[in-house]
């Protein structure tokens, strides 16, 4: 079975190289440094792609295999920057999730494989929540928190005040004076818990987010027909990720991101779909999970991804596991 998808892949160009990047990740508690897109996983994925990928850009193809939950902008935009500068071509295939810092690693493809119910998600961030201790909140919440009590305030005034107007002979200048009055009163406690200086993080935060999105989307390689897809500007489309949706766990599907112009195609499609399912498979049964942490971190060659169903059938003899994973990277924690 192996030697036929070797076989298989190997006619794809013989003049180029085509690798898979993997990133399957669980945040096993809020400070793993595995779990999610930050400055340490971008260290160890360089390096693995340092060693791992010595072709020359024009004669390389990259394809990001990831599961996660997202992170840091930052460190999305780097790991991107990486990635583009090595190949000619790069894809990203979802078989679940990809979320906040990983949708906008998405931003970035020229072409986007998605599950049936895969998920991209707004581009939001996390931040560290001033009052407790290893907990992040969502910046989409905290920059919306502010305009929800202004709009809420407004709202109470304007609708309140035309019904005291209505059902009283008292003037409009005093009702509206009233009513902001006792308006004020009763968001007065909701407004001192705002902190200003996390609202003011939070809505740079996003804004950075919104800037690498433009940039990656601006350095696609896209086909002619994917380019004439997209009917919204690359700033409007950024603009939408960050600003449409109203929480961070919601759910874009394949067909919302397509609509929105990304180059979504069937996971079906993908030259390696069963390979990339059943590494997923694997991890997901807690394959590479040796009790502090739950990931895959790696590079694989052609070879290598046409060696998964082997390495699938050898899960029960630890020798050929170690064979299998030498040299790929990090999985589960360990090198």
């Amino acid at each position: 079975m192996a030697k036929k998808r070797a076989s298989r892949t190997r006619t794809h160009r013989k003049e180029t190289k085509r690798f898979a990047v993997v990133i399957f990740q669980t945040q096993s508690h809020p400070r793993d440094p595995y779990g999610s897109v930050g400055r340490f996983v971008y260290s160890l994925l360089r390096e693995m792609i340092i060693e791992e990928i010595r072709s020359a850009p024009d004669d390389t193809e990259i394809d990001v295999w990831i599961d996660s939950l997202g992170g840091d902008a930052n460190a999305a935009y780097k790991i991107f920057l990486e990635l583009r500068s090595r190949c000619t071509r790069l894809r990203m295939v979802v078989p679940d999730i990809a979320k906040s810092a990983a949708t906008l690693l998405a931003m970035g493809m020229d072409e986007l494989f998605m599950a049936p119910a895969a998920e991209l998600g707004p581009l939001d961030v996390q931040i560290d929540h001033p009052d407790r201790e290893n907990v992040r909140v969502s910046g989409l919440d905290v920059a919306k928190a502010l305009g929800f009590v202004s709009e809420f305030a407004l709202d109470y005034v304007v609708s309140g005040g035309g019904r005291v107007f209505e059902s009283t002979e008292l003037p409009r200048i005093d009702v509206l004076r009233q009513m902001s009055k006792f308006s004020s009163r009763l968001l007065e406690p909701m407004i001192a818990k705002l902190d200003p200086h996390l609202v003011h993080k939070a809505a740079n935060e996003l804004d950075i987010a919104r800037n690498y999105g433009v940039r990656m989307l601006s350095a696609r390689n896209l086909s002619p027909q994917d380019s004439s897809a997209q009917s919204l500007s690359n700033t409007q489309l950024a603009d939408h990720f960050v600003n449409h949706y109203p929480a961070h766990d919601f759910v874009i599907s394949a067909s919302e991101a397509m609509t929105l112009g990304l180059p979504v195609k069937a996971l079906g499609e993908y030259i390696w779909a069963e390979e990339a399912n059943a590494l997923f498979q694997r991890y997901r049964d807690g394959g590479f999970d040796n009790g502090q942490h739950d990931h895959v971190l790696g590079v694989w060659n052609e070879d290598q991804i046409a060696d998964i169903f082997s390495d699938e059938s050898d899960t029960g003899e630890d020798d050929g596991d170690d064979e299998a994973e030498e040299g790929r990277g990090e999985d589960g924690g360990e090198g």
